[in-house]
């Protein structure tokens, strides 16, 4: 599928062209576009982008078809295995009705057929959880910072799909991160394979800006321990699916590095959530430590209550984090208290 003629910088590389088509306004012009681009071309400009690397990678891409009644993004072919592939790219998180949408285009297919469905804004937060809970488990979630990884000089879409099947296989996770190093930053490998240079500690939390918080207070713990080792951190995008995750890291990494939870525990008792979550069959027996805040993370750890606009929490976390001394915060959560327990304990024991 060749781009139309409107994407922006379609003779650059595939991450750049990615880079481009994320600000509307900004988007380079072409002769036939003077103007900003349209989100309905970017939707386009995205799924030529994707057919472009799956044939670079030899993936044997098919572009968007239709056949009776419904459109299809496109397929491909990965070790003999055909999926199909549906790609958004809109303004809000995808809910739980559109990937239901998609997982009924799978159903209908040849028994066995698996679905990759590429959110680049996201899913929202119960959407993973919704699906695992269903029957049939056919469809695997990929959001713009897996795409990011996969076309990054350290990834590949090959890559990033063996992953999350493995990470479906091995232990239910319908979303399963797929990070790679990228230009020596601290993105660190989570892949199928074990990894000697993988993180001594990672984390699994339900979305981005939980990601954001225990990454840098269990940063300042560490730093005040005098311990090197640094806290790494996966959104798993929902509860349930965050044992899911954490299980098939730990299955990925072995039994030494140490993997963790950390949820919301929302209306339920933070004790009764912890309990429920680690005898999951993802997590039960495995020294997978749950850490529950009630009741979310945000406002037992930064007084940011439910009632801050999306807009607002994301600016007001930000000022409290800067703000925050883990010494005091030790005293006023449990839930932190525990958190940084674990953590000093394992830099201890690791030396």
């Amino acid at each position: 599928m060749a781009a139309p003629d409107y994407c922006p910088c379609s003779d650059r590389s595939l991450a750049d062209r990615l880079r481009h088509l994320e600000d509307l306004d900004a988007a380079p012009p072409t002769p036939s576009r003077p103007g900003p681009l349209t989100a309905r071309q970017r939707g386009y400009c995205l799924e030529a982008l994707l057919t472009d690397a799956l044939a670079a990678e030899g993936l044997e891409p098919r572009a968007s078809y239709r056949t009776a009644g419904e459109q299809i993004d496109g397929s491909f072919v990965i070790d003999g295995r055909a999926l199909l592939l549906e790609a958004k790219w809109h303004a809000d998180r995808l809910p739980a009705s559109e990937i239901y949408a998609f997982k009924g285009k799978v159903d209908g297919k040849l028994v066995g057929t698996i679905g990759l469905m590429l959110a680049v804004n996201g899913f929202s937060d119960d959407a993973p959880d919704t699906l695992a809970a269903g029957k049939d488990l056919n469809v695997l979630l990929a959001v713009g910072d897996d795409l990011v990884s996969a076309l990054s000089p350290s990834g590949s879409l090959r890559g990033m799909v063996t992953h999350k099947l493995r990470a479906a296989v091995d232990a239910g996770a319908v979303f399963a991160p797929y990070r790679v190093t990228i230009d020596g930053a601290s993105r660190q490998p989570v892949r199928v394979e074990r990894d000697d240079a993988a993180p001594s500690i990672t984390f699994i939390v339900e979305g981005p800006l939980d990601e954001k918080i225990v990454g840098v207070l269990g940063h300042r713990v560490l730093r005040d321990a005098g311990s090197s080792l640094r806290v790494e951190t996966q959104a798993a995008r929902g509860i349930e699916n965050a044992g899911l995750v954490a299980g098939a890291v730990r299955q990925q990494l072995g039994p030494e590095p140490l993997v963790g939870v950390v949820v919301d525990a929302d209306a339920e008792d933070p004790g009764e959530r912890q309990m429920r979550l680690g005898m999951t069959p993802a997590v039960r027996g495995r020294q997978i430590p749950i850490i529950a805040a009630a009741p979310t993370l945000e406002a037992d750890w930064l007084a940011v209550g439910p009632d801050v606009g999306r807009r607002h929490r994301d600016r007001l976390v930000e000022q409290r984090l800067a703000l925050v001394r883990v010494d005091v915060l030790e005293t006023t959560s449990a839930s932190f208290a525990r958190f940084a327990g674990i953590l000093r304990r394992y830099a201890a024991d690791v030396g």
